[in-house]
C-alpha cells in the first residue's frame, strides 16, 4: 500500500506540474505584477492573508510562450517512456501484491497518455492553459489549488485508469464536495484530491475531522484572503517579479506558528499522527521572533519569460544592517558579465580584507543578546565563534593578493580526450591587489614561469611547457595592474588579453554558467563510460538509456543557464537566466 500511495501522489504531482508549467501566470515582459486584477473565486481568494508560504499566479501565460513550451515538451516524450520502462522493470523485481497494483497503475498511465501531444495530455487532465493557481499554507498544512478547464475530463480520466487497473480509489464527500483519497500508513491522515466547482484541490488532512477538512478545502473561507491584502501584487512590484509567478516564505509567520499554542486545525492534524504540539514559553517565543527578524522573508519570482528566455530571481531578505554589511564584501569580478562563449563558467568574489570588520560587528551584536530559551542556548557561543573566524590568519594572508577568481572552459573535444590527444581550451582569471606577488608565488610551484617576462601591460606571453601540466596544450599568461590571467589552449593567445578589464559595476559574490549542449554531451559521455564498466546487460542498458535521456532533455530544453549570487539593500539575490533553443 505504501508504494500505491507513492504512485498516486506522483500522479497528482504530475497533474499539478502540468498546470504549474502550462497554466501558471505569465504576464508580458515589462508588465508589473502590481497592476494585475484577481477575480473573486480565483485560487488566491482561498489563500489566508497570513499564510506562511505561497507561490501563485496573477495572469495566465501568453499563448506564444505556452505553444513554445508545449512544443519542447513534445520533443522529450521519449524520455518519459524510458522512465516508465525503468519503473516497470523495478516493480517486476518486487514480488508482492502492492507492487502488482502499482504496476497496473503505471501501465494505465502509459496507456492513457500514449500517442498524445502535451496539449492533449493537459486536456485529458482537465487543466486550464489560461488558469490561475496557488500553492500555499493553511497554517503549515500545504494546499495546492488550481483552476480546471474541464472538471469532467479529469473525472473521466481517473475513471478510465481505474477501469484499466481494476483498482478503485477510495472516495468520500463533505458538504456535497466529493474527493478521492489515499490513507497514509500509520496515521489517520489522507492525501486528498478534490474537485470543488472548477478547482482541483490537493492537500493532506485528517479523515475524521470535518472542521479541519472544511478549512483545508476552502469550504470555510479565510476571514481575510491574500487577494484582499494585495500582498502578492506588492511583492511583485517591489522586486520586479512578473505575473508569471511569484511568492514568498514568511519566516516570522512560521516562527509564530511553531511557537504559538496549537490551533484547532493543527490539533486535528497532529492528533492524526499521534503527536501533541509542545508548549513554548514566552522567552522562547520572543527569541524565535527575534531570530526571524534577521531573515524575515524568502521570495522568488519570474523576471523574464519571452523569446526563449526564462529568468527567475530568488531573494533571501535580511535585516538592513546585515545587507549593508554583506555589501561591503562585494568586489569586481574579472571576465565578462555573460560568458556566452564558455561551456562552463565558475567564479567567486570576496573582499577578504573587509571580512574581519563584518564578523566582529556581528560578534558584537551576538554578544549583546543572551538566549534564555534552552533550545537556543547553543547560540550563546556565536560571538566567540565569529571573533575566532575574524582573527583567522588565512584571511590576512589571502587578503592582499586575492579578491576574485573566474574559471572558464571555452572548448573541449570529448573524442580527443578519450583518445589521449586532448583538444581543449580554458582560462583562469584572478583579480588581485598585487598580481605580481601572485606571479611570484606561482614560480614556487612551476619554476618554468621564472623564465618568462610578464609585465602588468596586458600583453599575452607564452609560457614554456610545464612539467606539472597533465595536458600537452600550450599555456599563455597576461597581467594587468589588477588581474593575472592564465590560458590553456592555442586560441587563448588571441583571447586572453580581452579578459583583463574589471567592470566596477559587476560585483557578484558568485557566478556559475553552463552551456546546455556541452552539458548534454558530458552527461552522455559519462554515462557511456558507466555503461562500458557495467557488469550486467541490465546495468549497461540503464546507463545507456539514462545518457540518451539526459542528452535529449538538455539539448532540447537548455541552450544556456547562467546564475549570479549578489547582495543589494534587501539582502542576497540569486538570479538565474535560462535560454532555451
Amino acid at each position: 500500500m505504501r508504494k500505491l500511495v507513492a504512485v498516486v501522489v506522483a500522479v497528482a504531482l504530475l497533474a499539478a506540474g502540468a498546470w504549474w508549467f502550462f497554466g501558471r501566470d505569465g504576464g508580458l515582459p515589462g508588465v508589473g505584477g502590481g497592476a494585475a486584477t484577481i477575480a473573486a473565486d480565483a485560487p488566491l481568494d482561498f489563500v489566508p492573508a497570513d499564510t506562511p508560504y505561497v507561490f501563485a499566479n496573477l495572469e495566465p501565460l501568453p499563448q506564444a510562450e505556452r505553444e513554445r513550451w508545449m512544443g519542447q515538451m513534445d520533443g522529450v516524450a521519449a524520455m518519459w517512456k524510458s522512465q516508465i520502462a525503468v519503473m516497470r522493470a523495478r516493480l517486476a523485481e518486487q514480488d508482492d501484491a502492492d507492487a502488482q497494483v502499482v504496476s497496473r497503475w503505471v501501465d494505465a498511465l502509459d496507456a492513457e497518455f500514449a500517442g498524445k501531444s502535451v496539449e492533449q495530455v493537459v486536456a485529458s487532465l482537465g487543466a486550464s492553459l489560461e488558469g490561475h493557481g496557488a500553492f500555499y499554507g493553511v497554517g503549515l498544512a500545504p494546499v495546492m489549488r488550481s483552476e480546471l478547464a474541464d472538471p469532467d475530463a479529469l473525472r473521466a480520466t481517473v475513471a478510465r485508469m481505474e477501469q484499466r487497473t481494476g483498482h478503485t480509489l477510495a472516495t468520500a464527500s463533505i458538504d456535497g464536495i466529493g474527493y478521492w483519497y489515499v490513507a497514509l500508513p500509520g496515521t489517520t491522515l489522507r492525501a486528498i484530491f478534490a474537485i470543488q466547482d472548477r478547482h482541483l484541490v490537493i492537500t493532506v488532512g485528517p479523515g475524521a475531522d470535518d472542521a479541519a477538512l472544511r478549512t483545508l478545502l476552502g469550504i470555510e473561507r479565510p476571514a481575510r484572503s491574500l487577494r484582499d491584502s494585495g500582498a502578492l501584487q506588492a511583492l511583485n512590484a517591489t522586486f520586479g517579479y512578473l505575473p508569471v509567478g511569484g511568492g514568498y516564505v514568511d519566516t516570522a509567520r512560521i516562527a509564530d506558528l511553531l511557537t504559538s499554542p496549537a490551533t484547532p486545525l493543527e490539533t486535528a492534524l497532529l492528533a492524526a499522527i499521534d503527536v501533541e504540539k509542545p508548549a513554548v514559553d514566552a522567552a522562547c517565543r520572543s527569541e524565535a521572533a527575534l531570530l526571524a527578524t534577521l531573515v524575515p522573508r524568502l521570495s522568488a519570482g519570474y523576471t523574464r519569460i519571452a523569446d526563449g528566455h526564462m529568468d527567475m530571481a530568488t531573494r533571501i531578505e535580511t535585516l538592513p544592517k546585515i545587507a549593508a554589511d554583506l555589501q561591503t564584501l562585494r568586489t569586481p569580478m574579472p571576465g565578462p558579465r555573460m560568458a556566452d562563449d564558455a561551456l562552463f563558467d565558475f567564479g567567486i568574489g570576496l573582499k577578504v580584507g573587509a571580512l574581519p570588520a563584518v564578523l566582529n560587528a556581528w560578534a558584537d551584536a551576538a554578544q549583546a543578546q543572551t538566549f534564555a530559551c534552552p533550545q537556543l542556548a547553543d547560540l550563546n557561543a556565536t560571538a566567540t565563534q565569529l571573533r575566532s573566524g575574524s582573527s583567522n590568519a588565512a584571511i590576512y594572508t589571502v587578503a592582499p593578493v586575492f579578491s576574485a577568481m573566474r574559471l572558464m572552459l571555452t572548448r573541449v573535444d570529448l573524442d580527443s580526450m578519450k583518445a589521449g590527444t586532448p583538444d581543449a581550451s580554458g582560462k583562469i582569471l584572478i583579480a588581485s591587489g598585487n598580481p605580481a606577488a601572485l606571479l611570484s608565488m606561482a614560480k614556487n610551484f612551476a619554476p618554468e614561469i621564472a623564465s618568462i617576462d610578464l609585465k602588468p601591460d596586458g600583453k599575452v606571453v607564452a609560457i614554456p611547457t610545464l612539467a606539472a601540466n597533465p595536458l600537452p596544450l600550450p599555456v599563455f599568461a597576461a597581467m594587468s595592474p589588477q588581474v593575472l590571467a592564465l590560458g590553456v589552449g592555442a586560441d587563448q593567445q588571441a583571447m586572453l588579453g580581452a579578459d583583463l578589464a574589471l567592470d566596477p559595476a559587476f560585483q557578484p559574490l558568485l557566478v556559475y554558467g553552463i552551456d546546455g549542449t556541452a552539458y548534454a554531451d558530458f552527461m552522455r559521455f559519462g554515462m557511456a563510460q558507466a555503461a562500458a564498466a557495467a557488469t550486467t546487460d541490465a546495468e549497461r542498458k540503464e546507463a545507456e538509456d539514462m545518457g540518451a535521456m539526459m542528452h535529449q532533455l538538455y539539448s532540447t530544453w537548455v541552450k544556456r543557464i547562467d546564475v549570479t549570487v549578489d547582495v543589494d539593500a534587501h539582502g542576497v539575490v540569486i538570479e538565474q537566466r535560462m535560454r532555451m533553443p
